[in-house]
């Protein structure tokens, strides 16, 4: 058996049509079906958690791939599961039926990622991000070029990671749509809290990802044949062996190398079309190849996206084979899905917007991004339909006010509120501000009292706040390898 694959304990997958349900869009928006994929292999009190969330907030019954699998893989990341997050994604989608080749599949880390918004603000977000990738994409290598379209859109991260910065994974990521005076003077340094801080948000991040399920499967299926290719040592390694075994069985290296490739097709691409021959380029001066390139490497700059003048990774794609690396793939660059903690915990905070949010931000320094987040709520909050918590509890006092009423989790560099939070930062957090989500008092009411004292999830020691949700009867699963499963199964709720 190859070190790459693992072994499942119980049953073989039964594949069967996991719960869908239809955005709770306003009259005449969308109602594409939204299907959420959660790798997962063992119990947890923050799997639950994540749980939790997903069901206040009033989303499709996830579905559970990988349950009961054990990894065996000491030289990899979490022994080799992070692999695992694409095969068992893989069968999944391999296994739905055509009929729900346009649905969403959403796909997502199960341990450390909350909902904080409705599927009908995702998916209307969603929409908006593909329809703006795309728009980007024919801007920049012409709109005549039919096939470059965005589907699939990944979360964004401050630090190409794990890969090494002279791939083509890294070197190759295109320039982002955000302000470059976003920290200031230190944006794109690495002079910051950290080396990472001032980056501005122009990386992969595979804690999630989001797209039609046809286009999906064909994403994974070339992650998993990289997964083939590279199992060995990296030819391209730069001598510290930190790319052997795929990073040490890390998906989002896969990931990086297949946005990586994508775009250095489209550079290439676009200059053949252009008539830009490289000696053009490379007869330009430094100044005028930055100011074209306009991309910066944890404070390198990437003077030539196709030949950059460090040390790098090189590849050649014959003319008319570049389409052959088109996915699709395009980044969630300001956070409307979802906001990544990692390198970036003081960049967003819980606000009430309505009331002035200056207050409300404490502890800026020098180092910190100005204030951009706005009183006004985003339009699609604001004149979008509300969950059934603030209708139901409209007439009191803290809720009133509807969205702005509520302590909602604010970026506070581009002014969104995403509709995940990602705390693949500092992890102490799921524990620090799990009683800031704003649906948790209004859960527990609407679905009546419970005696939760002295509760358990997973064999461990809990709050209270969310096991309302399965004393009320709802939530659950569907599994992989044991089909449909119950909140009180699956969460281990107990005295």
């Amino acid at each position: 058996m190859s070190k790459l694959q693992s072994t499942h304990v119980g049953p073989q997958p039964s594949y069967i049509a996991p719960i869908v349900t239809t955005s709770d869009h306003q009259a005449g928006a969308s109602s594409r079906k939204l299907q959420i994929v959660l790798p997962a292999n063992n119990p947890d009190v923050n799997l639950c958690k994540t749980l939790a969330t997903i069901t206040a907030l009033g989303y499709s019954t996830p579905s559970i791939v990988g349950w009961q699998q054990t990894f065996n893989h000491s030289e990899m990341m979490s022994e080799g599961s992070h692999l695992g997050k694409i095969t068992n994604t893989l069968n999944y989608l391999e296994a739905l039926e055509p009929q729900n080749d346009t649905d969403l599949v959403l796909v997502m880390d199960a341990y450390d990622i909350w909902f904080q918004l409705p599927p009908s603000i995702l998916i209307e977000r969603y929409e908006r991000l593909a329809q703006e990738g795309t728009a980007r994409a024919a801007q920049r290598v012409g709109s005549d070029a039919a096939g470059l379209k965005q589907t699939i859109i990944f979360a964004a991260g401050k630090r190409c990671a794990p890969n090494q910065s002279h791939t083509i994974a890294c070197y190759a990521a295109p320039d982002a749509p955000i302000a470059k005076d976003l920290y200031g003077v230190n944006t794109d340094t690495v002079i910051g809290r950290n080396k990472y801080y001032s980056g501005r948000q122009r990386f992969l991040n595979s804690g999630y990802v989001i797209g039609p399920a046809a286009d999906m499967r064909r994403l994974f299926r070339r992650a998993s044949v990289l997964i083939a290719e590279h199992e060995d040592n990296d030819p391209t390694d730069n001598g510290s062996h930190g790319s052997d075994s795929l990073y040490h069985g890390s998906d989002q290296s896969i990931f990086n190398i297949i946005f990586g490739q994508q775009e250095y097709a489209r550079e290439t691409l676009r200059r053949r079309r252009m008539g830009f021959a490289q000696r053009t380029w490379r007869a330009l001066s430094g100044t005028e190849r930055l100011a074209r390139a306009g991309a910066v490497l944890e404070g390198t700059p990437v003077d030539d996206v196709l030949n950059p003048s460090f040390t790098h990774e090189t590849m050649f794609i014959e003319a008319d084979k570049e389409f052959e690396y088109e996915y699709g793939v395009g980044l969630d660059y300001t956070s409307d899905l979802g906001h990544q903690t990692v390198n970036s915990e003081r960049d967003a905070e819980w606000l009430h917007h309505d009331r002035l949010l200056e207050p409300q931000v404490q502890d800026r320094n020098r180092f910190d991004c100005p204030l951009r987040a706005k009183q006004q709520l985003p339009e699609d909050l604001a004149t979008g339909q509300q969950p059934r918590q603030l209708q139901v509890y409209d007439g009191d006092d803290a809720l009133n006010s509807g969205w702005a009423g509520v302590p909602l989790y604010t970026h506070l560099c581009y002014g969104t509120i995403p509709v995940m939070i990602h705390h693949n930062g500092l992890k102490d957090a799921r524990e620090r501000v799990w009683d800031r989500l704003w649906f948790q008092t209004d859960a527990m009411r609407s679905l009546g009292p419970a005696d939760t004292s002295h509760s358990t999830v997973a064999g461990t020691p809990v709050d209270s706040h969310y096991l309302a949700l399965a004393h009320g009867g709802r939530g659950g699963v569907w599994t992989d390898t044991r089909g449909p499963m119950s909140w009180e199964e699956l969460c281990a709720i107990g005295e």
